[in-house]
């Protein structure tokens, strides 16, 4: 009984946590965001995200009006430019924290 038990614990766990099991939620991006401490240079009034620094960049509140996922994404990997010019910061997110953000600022239209 108890094998069967841990059997099934761990498909759970498995298919809860794998690849195709994990799904995102719409707060992860903003999660991201905020961990990331975007919010120092941009704001997204839309989702009451006040610019708490002293550097102002661009309200992103309409941002996936103007550029999709996939090019949001770039720029902040610095392999896009807007008038010539990179993404200022260098992000340490891993590739999938990146996308998230991404997607999530591209849902802002």
């Amino acid at each position: 009984m108890k094998t069967l038990l841990l059997i099934f614990a761990s498909v759970g766990v498995i298919s809860l946590f794998g690849s195709s099991g994990y799904t995102q939620t719409k707060d992860d991006g903003k999660t991201i965001f905020l961990a990331t401490k975007c919010q120092l240079c941009h704001s997204i009034q839309s989702d009451g995200i006040e610019r708490s620094g002293k550097k102002e960049y661009s309200d992103l509140s309409k941002i996936g009006a103007k550029r999709t996922a996939d090019w949001i994404m770039k720029y902040l990997k610095k392999q896009e430019t807007i008038d010539g010019v990179k993404h200022m910061k260098v992000l340490t997110n891993n590739d999938t924290e990146i996308e998230t953000l991404a997607k999530w600022l591209a849902s802002h239209k």
